[in-house]
């Protein structure tokens, strides 16, 4: 598996605002941030 260096400021901005509408995504977040 290749590292590809990504800048995810845009992204973490918007986790917040994603959460809010889907309260499902958490649960993907969290095991997004595990991988890490």
């Amino acid at each position: 598996m290749q590292v590809v260096e990504v800048d995810k400021q845009p992204f973490v901005d918007r986790v917040p605002l994603v959460m809010a509408k889907y309260p499902e995504f958490q649960e993907l977040y969290d095991q997004i941030q595990a991988v890490e």
